[in-house]
């Protein structure tokens, strides 16, 4: 057990240092994702794609949670049960919400987004949660900061983690955290140690800034340490398959991993071309000069309506180049059919030169939701574990819901995070898929509401407004409207003395009146018995325009 500052600083330098293959490969990826121009050379040019760059964007983009939801997982429990757990889902909702809440305007945006590109850039979640009284502490922390170890059955035990701070944020640390006081004076950048580890059945931490013990070894009753963390897209060794340290940095993947050789080649393949297709366009010159006193210099010849004068028998002539062959721009594009099988398809980003079939467009979603499958995974992990443990601490430790009680319920509880990715295009595909298969197949104005306009908050309000506006423009509302005009029309001419024109009025009313509720059946029998055709329809004479669609 450490209990020195040297202590705590040398054991997270040793934990750092199992985990440097991992930086090395983040580092790479990340290179990547920044579009880092290493093919730079001086009077050359340079292509760099920026494939890695929109991949990571569409894959942020699509892995946002757009409807997220914590559940219970309510299997086996009593029906009463199943019916109590309500409030503990609600309750984590309102915490995840209030985590994003705090964080939507801070440096890294909101706690989900930072969750989400870290681990699409490192191929890690790296999460911190405990609950408190005043709610959940929720942070998300940059995996290349955070050293895991985990014992033989991959559980973790131990867990360091350093960063810096200013000497002034150092001091601001100690009294936040209530940890022990510094009385000397730190200058610049001070790294900051923290420790957990497991022992005995308790979670123990203790810290250091610089060679300052801040906090000594502390234990805490929980199950497990509070630092979420682990690999996901990786590769499943354990150093097992691979000899030596390489395995950590292949147990976790950054969305650009499966491309970074093959976008590497696919830029030097660009920047050879670009540089050919200059050399073709600029031919060499032959110059004939006599006593050997060159008329031209490389400078010269490139300026536009540039003039040379040459003696009798001298002269300038252009020696033009092949064309590069053709089969430099078919390596291109198997380069590039390697990158999208690698990362998202073009058609995902709407590059669609032509018509693009419905099998074709299953497979490019087929092909984003693999992509994006192990994230989802990651993201749904992390959070369904976090609420687990911290709904658990809270009964343990007799916190409450809030202002609420916590209700009585089964121990062991299990919360999962739920949501879906929605990549553009798919939910039409499968409808009409399900159209084909099933001509009668349909789905509700909700269902519809909620995956393709989330903006509408609520569908019953939604069509109680599509209805209302409907009834508006059926033409008996409208001749509703009409009567119910002109008998305010009359009554308003005669508190005006105009007795004639509201009669006038009053008649109009009461004709339309009776054009559109007089009774059909007696005309119908009447004209019956004297032998006269039943029409089809109501009596043509003085039915007005707005009615005849209503009485047809």
């Amino acid at each position: 057990m450490p209990y020195l500052a040297t202590d705590i600083s040398r054991e997270v330098i040793r934990l750092q240092n199992l985990w440097a293959p991992r930086k090395r490969a983040v580092q790479k990826w990340y290179d990547l994702i920044r579009l880092t121009d290493d093919q730079k050379k001086p009077d050359m040019e340079s292509v760099i794609g920026n494939d890695p760059r929109t991949g990571y964007n569409m894959a942020s983009w699509l892995l946002q949670p757009k409807t997220p939801t914590f559940v219970v997982d309510t299997e086996g429990m009593a029906e009463q049960d199943a019916l109590s757990v309500a409030p503990v889902s609600d309750y984590c909702n309102r915490q995840y919400v209030m985590a994003n809440r705090r964080t939507r305007s801070s440096l890294y945006g909101s706690f989900v987004k930072r969750l989400i590109d870290l681990m699409l850039v490192t191929g890690w979640y790296d999460v911190f949660s405990v609950p408190t009284s005043n709610g959940w502490v929720m942070e998300a922390w940059n995996p290349l900061s955070t050293y895991p170890e985990y014992d033989n059955q991959g559980q973790l035990v131990r867990v360091g983690r350093v960063y810096q701070l200013t000497s002034k944020a150092a001091k601001n640390k100690l009294a936040e955290q209530g940890w022990l006081d510094y009385n000397g004076n730190w200058s610049g950048n001070i790294n900051v140690y923290n420790l957990w580890w497991m022992e005995d059945g308790l979670v123990w931490h203790c810290a250091a800034i610089g060679n300052h013990l801040a906090k000594p070894p502390t234990p805490y009753d929980w199950k497990r340490i509070p630092i979420y963390t682990g690999p996901v897209a990786g590769l499943p060794d354990d150093g097992g398959l691979s000899a030596g340290t390489d395995w950590r940095a292949e147990i976790g993947n950054s969305v650009v991993a499966s491309i970074a050789d093959i976008q590497k080649n696919y830029d030097r393949m660009m920047s050879y071309m670009q540089q050919i297709i200059r050399d073709v366009a600029n031919p060499a010159y032959q110059e004939q000069v006599r006593g050997g006193v060159s008329v031209v210099t490389p400078e010269e010849i490139t300026k536009r309506s540039a003039v040379f004068t040459y003696e009798p028998g001298e002269g300038l002539q252009a020696i033009l180049k092949p064309s590069p062959p053709p089969e430099l721009r078919t390596h291109e594009f198997d380069l590039r059919a390697q990158i999208q099988r690698g990362l998202f398809s073009d058609i995902s980003f709407g590059n669609v030169a032509g018509g693009v079939s419905g099998f074709l467009m299953s497979q490019v979603t087929a092909s984003a939701q693999q992509i994006l499958h192990p994230f989802i995974q990651g993201v749904k992990s992390v959070l369904g574990e976090i609420a687990t443990i911290n709904i658990e601490l809270m009964r343990q430790y007799e916190m409450g819901l809030g202002k609420n009680p916590f209700p009585k319920l089964p121990d062991n509880l299990s919360i999962n995070f739920d949501y879906e990715v929605s990549i553009p295009g798919d939910f039409i595909q499968r409808i009409t898929s399900a159209r084909v298969a099933n001509p009668n197949f349909v789905i509700s104005s909700t269902t519809l509401n909620q995956v393709l306009f989330p903006e509408i908050k609520s569908s019953v309000l939604e069509h109680g407004r599509v209805v209302s506006e409907d009834a508006s423009r059926n033409p008996i509302f409208q001749g509703v409207l009409v009567l119910s005009e002109l008998r305010k029309a009359a009554l308003a001419a005669r508190d005006n003395n105009d007795q004639q024109f509201g009669d006038l009025l009053e008649k109009a009313a009461e004709l339309m009146e009776a054009q559109m509720f007089q009774p059909q059946q007696a005309t119908q029998l009447n004209q019956s018995v004297q032998g006269a055709p039943v029409p089809s329809g109501p009596p043509e004479s003085g039915i007005r325009p707005f009615t005849e669609g209503v009485l047809q």
